[in-house]
């Protein structure tokens, strides 16, 4: 589910950037830069919940350090 949960974020920010680039207001651009900037947060925490329950999941293996 994150990874359509992925593709959803990054699929709004790809359209946001294309109404940056097809708009000429000025007003309107800055609401989709802001909107970018929310998706991009949440993507980050998104990213950044993942990580952790990746590491949750698979907890490194340390090797007992032996003289050679």
């Amino acid at each position: 589910m994150e990874e359509k949960n992925d593709i959803s974020i990054l699929n709004l920010i790809e359209k946001n950037i294309g109404k940056i680039k097809a708009s000429h207001n000025f007003e309107a651009k800055s609401f989709y830069i802001s909107t970018i900037e929310k998706l991009c947060e949440a993507y980050d925490q998104q990213i950044s919940a993942e990580l952790m329950n990746f590491r949750e999941e698979k907890p490194l293996v340390r090797k007992p350090m032996t003289k050679e």
